[in-house]
């Protein structure tokens, strides 16, 4: 397995990382709410997807290509 965009990468871990941190200080302190909820299901989708898009090439050259197609 490749990282081929690590900035990405460490987004997807550091997100996930936040989501499993606020889960588990919500539900020790004992008021889990569904705000919690939300933001650790978005905190999730957005690591699992910067971990997921970090390790695909096509989805790493896909992104540097968007940029190539605008004029300075």
């Amino acid at each position: 397995m490749k990282i081929y965009h690590k900035k990405n990468f460490k987004f997807g871990l550091w997100a996930l990382f936040l989501a499993a941190l606020n889960l588990a200080l919500s539900l020790a302190r004992g008021n889990f709410d569904w705000k919690d909820g939300a933001l650790a299901a978005l905190l999730l989708l957005l690591g699992g997807a910067g971990i997921v898009r970090s390790l695909s090439l096509r989805a790493v050259l896909r992104n540097s290509n968007k940029g190539a197609n605008k004029v300075k």
